[in-house]
């Protein structure tokens, strides 16, 4: 696993998101920031200064099984019950819509019984079994819990990328709607260029809520989007929970073959979308470096599996149903074995100031 922050410390944040926690359950209130003493850390004012956690989860097609095994050992700690801001890219957004209704657990099968699906197979493009919303949209909208997403109301943001111009637009998933009003865009998050049609939406557009532009998947803009995270959330905290490898922690072959399949499936996409599209590995790099300048004030952590841990790209591929699903299963449980370690080393590093703290 790597693992990157802007601190010296590489789990700041799960390190301010438990001390967060244990004060609350000692004291009791909302969440606030609490130093590495135990004290609660104010603001200007003399008030306790808020603990807004944001969590930004990245796409990685199918990959996206490693991330929902992070999510899924974060429900299971009772972290999922509190108030925090989520921010999906791509294939992150199943992973966040079950996190935020509390069904983490049933993602890891979700992804199962996706690789069982005739269409995923990067060799059939136009091929009508490719059916996005048949066999993907719509079986995960029906695997979440309305009535909870309506109570919760988690803060959920989506990315999405302008079909013509490429241009990427984050926009808020308004859950406490009817999914027919979102489902659409949820589709246009997830829909990777040429392999589904782009989506028509309105109302995406400030300003210009009638205007109809076509959208696509928002990793072909910005697969790991730090900056619009910060401005739409306002965190004091970011975790990055990604289900791909950097492509420095890539084999030469996967990323040759990547590119390949990027060439092939590209025909006929729009300049600039196609050209975000090929280049989202190395514009998530850019972003991992950007991040890691933020200044400290906002603590930020991503965690990215190594190429042992992640579904190699040829998986997508792959023609034999069962190896999919077994590799899927391996994927999932590698992300909750990658999540367990970083709380329990985080909970190591919080335990070492034990003594000085004033609980």
């Amino acid at each position: 696993m790597r693992v990157f922050s802007n601190t010296q410390r590489p789990l700041a944040v799960f390190e301010a998101w438990i001390r967060s926690r244990e004060y609350q359950r000692a004291n009791g209130g909302p969440l606030v920031i609490v130093d590495e003493k135990g004290e609660v850390v104010c603001g200007k004012n003399g008030k306790p200064k808020p603990f807004h956690l944001v969590i930004v989860a990245t796409g990685g097609g199918l990959s996206g099984v490693v991330s929902a095994g992070m999510f899924d050992v974060l429900q299971e700690e009772g972290y999922s019950d509190d108030p925090i801001g989520l921010v999906a890219v791509s294939a992150g957004l199943p992973n966040v819509l079950a996190f935020g209704c509390r069904k983490s657990h049933e993602v890891i099968p979700f992804y199962e019984h996706l690789v069982r699906q005739p269409f995923i197979n990067l060799f059939r493009r136009g091929d009508p079994r490719m059916r996005l919303r048949e066999d993907v949209i719509l079986p995960m909208i029906r695997m979440l819990d309305h009535e909870k997403l309506r109570t919760y109301k988690p803060e959920i943001y989506v990315v999405l990328t302008e079909w013509e111009s490429g241009k990427g637009r984050v926009v808020r998933l308004k859950v406490e709607d009817d999914p027919a009003d979102w489902g659409w865009v949820t589709q246009a998050a997830m829909t990777i260029p040429n392999l589904s049609p782009p989506v028509e939406l309105t109302n995406i557009i400030p300003k210009e809520p009638h205007r109809k532009l076509r959208f696509v998947d928002g990793a072909s803009s910005k697969p790991l989007p730090l900056g619009e995270a910060m401005r739409a959330t306002r965190p004091t905290h970011i975790l990055v929970l990604a289900p791909r490898p950097l492509p420095t922690d890539l084999p030469l072959w996967e990323s040759h073959f990547y590119w390949w399949l990027g060439q092939l499936g590209l025909w006929g996409v729009p300049s600039p979308t196609r050209k975000g599209t090929l280049s989202m590995d190395q514009e998530t790099g850019k972003a991992i470096k950007r991040m890691q300048e933020i200044h400290p004030r906002v603590e930020c952590t991503a965690l990215f599996p190594k190429a042992g841990n992640a579904l190699p790209t040829f998986f997508l591929s792959s023609f034999y149903t069962e190896w999919k699903v077994m590799m899927a299963r391996k994927a999932g449980e590698g992300g909750k074995d990658l999540m367990r370690q970083c709380l329990y080393n985080a909970h190591l590093a919080v335990e070492r100031h034990r003594g000085e703290m004033v609980f």
